[in-house]
């Protein structure tokens, strides 16, 4: 199911450039080699920040757990998850089911 073009505006319009910058800053600065949790935690941290709860589970990795959060809209509707961005690189929204 592909999204709708207002639903793709809507996402647009509600970024923050400049938030989505700092946020990438700030994950940019931490050393994480790879398989260490370094960004991994410092984004579990910022996602903690603003109020959304973090799951880490260690999938394949148990030094460097995933980071897992959820936001539900209490509505019906597609949901859309980012997995392993070592693995896919690009968020695709075409499989998304609705509900």
């Amino acid at each position: 199911v592909q999204p709708e073009r207002d639903e793709i505006d809507t996402v647009c319009a509600t970024v923050d450039a400049e938030r989505l910058l700092a946020t990438a800053e700030a994950l940019i600065d931490v050393p994480s080699p790879t398989r260490s949790a370094g960004v991994a935690d410092r984004l579990a941290q910022l996602l903690a920040d603003d109020g959304f709860p973090v799951e880490r589970p260690d999938a394949d990795w148990p030094e460097s757990p995933a980071v897992v959060t959820r936001l539900s809209s209490g509505r019906k509707g597609a949901h859309v998850a980012i997995q392993r961005p070592s693995r896919y690189r690009t968020l695709d929204l075409r499989g998304a089911q609705r509900h």
